[in-house]
């Protein structure tokens, strides 16, 4: 395989091609083009056939080894190439080590050994495991291995050992591949790595440039730590690293980045001279619900370039979620069909959007071909500050906050706005300063940073979808006491954090750490946290430079105080309504308590009396062997008898535990299906079928017959009777100690 950059002049982007290649002469792809991201073989949502149904030109799919690692032994004794083995035998492989859809956890490193998480769990590679699979996969293309832990914030020694371990795997990968007759035609990929900092990344360059050879192109890693957090890096801080790599590079070599990168952002890239990404963006779209609708011709009707599909407004939206594309979503479908299958969990929901997302891609390729990058540019950086309407908080979230950085809240999405002397709340935006909140701000507008504080009154861990906490942030005037709510998570104080580096790195080190072991949700280290996340907050207040800016102005809502919504009357009914119901509850609550404790006390004192009656009795026929005959036969009858007696005692106290367990405390504890506490359900139907239909039964008399006889016979059986009772008491006692929990698989 061989990549041909085309000569074009300075004022357009760089084309290139990749072609000759060895198993698919035919087959040729113009850069700046993109990967397919794969994830074990498969395009998320998407099928083979589907895919063959959108698109029928030659594709290269980005296979990480992550989501392969399972098929590395079937592998090697499969004779054939991994594109076969995954079905798309007519496209390019490009193995990767790493699934940029996946944050890539740090603190995990060992000398020479580089870990991926699988299926599994975390598996280590070294040059000469790596370079097994490779052969055994036989790729078109493929990385080489590397350590590309290093973000914006890592050390200047986690870079040098990333520098060092990347010069041994370099040496150790490229060697193999020249002794490897199964690998000589496969376009080899050496990857660029060294952090933020330029000369780490010179060093590397120098060093790696003593032996290129059968290098084809660079890969420039370490920018991030994959997942979706690469979405929301700013571009002013990668660029002068990109332009600093691109620099000393051959313009002859294919280049490229992998990763989530948002439209505005692989435009850019472009404009730089990167020829190839991946579609993992498309993937983290989808998982949220949301949709690319950026205009690329002039033609196309659109103002922003992303929308959330679960959104209500597209409930009655009947348009395709882009005006003018051509692909099988947009040509079948409405948004509002699409919003339908996404609410409800249909399988078709996610395929459509993928499909369409995969249909963006092409066009952008396509376009970057034919256009001058700015034509592009222009209109989508326009477009990304239009992204408010974008998903809702909670239905961007898709997994665990603090073992994978997903969506932000959006600031706009949970501003919650209240006083502090009226319990009215509601969700609203505004687009200008109310009079309610004028005292925050100085006679001629500016703010007035001495009358704001800022306290985290408190947290809240979410279970939506994906489990993570929520801190409540409450914005104040110290002089007049008006107020609102905004909520935050701890990956927003990460991106402000990312934001104000540069200008108060001071600030930025008052962040707490990101915890990766042991269990983020603990009580006591989110009462840690949120007293760490406060003295980042106080400093942020005492700088009076960084409180006027921007980002911080929006992450707070300063600059766009919330306002109180024309429903006042309304929420404080609503409000009022549910206090008295609250009240109420607990008074019920209550009541059922001193029950409880009544019965209890019954119980145990006629317990302890029939106990005293038991042993008076013994004591007196101690003497007589016809009395302890007569005891004997007579102890078994007062059991029985006491029981029997207190036996409506034990019901109804069982019966009230189990009403206040399982309905008057929390709502949200799922109770138990009461059927395997009922008698009749765990003993007396199963038993009466087996007695009624010992025999043969014909017609409806015998069976009324056989029914009655059964019942007559277990009433007729007091030791089984017995029995049930003492498996029901069991089984409510199980019941009860497990709070209204399910219990059958203990029973």
């Amino acid at each position: 395989m061989k990549f041909y950059v085309e000569p074009v002049s300075k004022c357009t982007q760089r084309l290139g091609t990749l072609t000759e290649i060895e198993a698919k002469p035919s087959v040729s792809i113009k850069t700046p083009a993109v990967m397919l991201h794969t994830q074990g073989g498969q395009i998320p949502h998407i099928t083979h056939e589907v895919f063959r149904l959108v698109s029928r030109k030659p594709q290269v799919l980005q296979i990480p080894l992550a989501g392969m690692h399972t098929f590395k032994e079937a592998m090697q004794y499969y004779e054939g190439t991994i594109s076969s083995f995954i079905g798309s035998k007519d496209s390019l492989s490009c193995l990767t080590l790493q699934d940029p859809c996946n944050i890539t956890k740090q603190g995990h490193h060992s000398s020479l050994k580089v870990p991926i998480w699988t299926k599994n769990g975390k598996v280590y590679y070294d040059a000469k495991s790596y370079m097994d699979v490779v052969e055994s996969f036989k790729p078109d293309m493929y990385f080489l291995l590397s350590d590309g832990d290093t973000n914006i914030s890592s050390s200047e020694k986690r870079v040098s050992k990333s520098v060092s371990n990347t010069t041994n795997f370099y040496k150790d990968c490229l060697e193999r591949h020249r002794k490897s007759d199964v690998l000589k035609h496969s376009f080899v990929i050496a990857p660029i790595v060294g952090g933020y900092k330029q000369i780490a990344r010179e060093k590397y360059i120098n060093t790696m440039f003593e032996d290129v050879k059968d290098v084809d192109g660079f890969l420039l890693d370490g920018l991030h730590n994959n997942g979706p957090e690469a979405e929301f890096l700013e571009f002013n801080e990668i660029e002068p690293i990109i332009r600093c790599i691109l620099n000393k590079l051959p313009v002859e070599k294919l280049r490229v980045v992998q990763g989530c990168w948002n439209p505005v952002n692989v435009i850019n890239l472009v404009e730089l001279g990167i020829d190839l990404f991946d579609t993992s963006y498309c993937h983290i779209l989808t998982e949220r619900s949301a949709a690319m609708t950026f205009a690329i011709e002039t033609t196309d009707q659109t103002n922003t370039y992303e929308i959330n599909l679960r959104d209500a407004k597209y409930v009655d939206d009947f348009q395709p979620i882009l005006i003018g594309c051509d692909c099988l979503s947009c040509t079948k479908y409405s948004r509002a069909y699409i919003h339908h299958l996404l609410s409800v969990h249909e399988l078709l929901g996610p395929i459509l959007v993928m499909i369409t997302m995969d249909k963006c891609n092409s066009d952008i390729t396509e376009s970057v071909t034919k256009l001058k990058v700015q034509e592009i540019v222009h209109p989508l950086k326009t477009n990304n500050n239009e992204i408010s309407e974008c998903e809702t908080a909670e239905e961007a979230i898709t997994t665990d906050s603090e073992d994978y950085l997903s969506e932000p809240l959006r600031y706009r999405s949970f501003q919650y706005s209240t006083t502090s002397n009226d319990s009215n709340s509601t969700l609203v935006q505004q687009n200008s300063i109310p009079e309610e909140n004028a005292n925050f701000f100085s006679c001629n507008g500016e703010l007035d940073i001495s009358n704001i504080q800022i306290p985290i009154v408190g947290y809240e861990i979410m279970e939506e979808r994906a489990r993570f906490t929520v801190y409540k942030l409450r914005i104040e005037n110290k002089v007049t006491g008006d107020c609102w709510y905004v909520f935050r998570r701890y990956t927003d104080f990460v991106r402000l954090c990312n934001r104000v580096r540069n200008s108060h790195p001071q600030v930025v080190q008052l962040l707490p750490r990101k915890r990766w072991l042991k269990n983020n949700f603990d009580p006591i280290f989110l009462e840690e946290r949120v007293s760490g996340l406060q003295t980042f907050v106080n400093a942020i207040l005492a700088e009076p430079s960084l409180i006027t800016s921007q980002e911080i102005q929006d992450f707070f809502c300063l600059n766009e105080p919330p306002i109180y919504s024309e429903s006042n009357e309304e929420s404080r009914a609503m409000f009022e309504a549910l206090e008295e119901t609250i009240n109420e509850l607990k008074t019920q609550l209550r009541e059922k308590d001193s029950v409880i404790d009544s019965l209890q006390d019954s119980l145990h004192s006629k317990t302890l009396e029939c106990d005293n009656l038991m042993k008076i009795i013994q004591r007196s026929t101690m003497n007589c062997q016809k009395c302890q005959k007569e005891y004997r036969h007579g102890d078994h009858t007062a059991s029985v008898f006491l029981k029997e007696s207190f036996r409506p005692v034990v019901l109804l106290w069982s019966y009230i535990c189990i009403y206040v367990r399982l309905v008057l405390t929390d709502s949200n504890t799922m109770a138990s299906p009461i059927l395997h506490l009922t008698p009749l359900d765990f003993n007396f139907w199963d038993h009466t079928k087996d007695l009624g239909y010992e025999v043969e039964i014909n017609t409806k008399g015998q069976l009324q017959k056989r029914v009655t006889d059964a019942a007559n016979q277990i009433r007729k059986n007091p030791e089984m009777l017995n029995s049930v009772y003492e498996n029901w008491y069991r089984r409510t006692q199980m019941c009860l100690n497990a709070n209204g929990r399910h219990t059958e698989h203990l029973l």
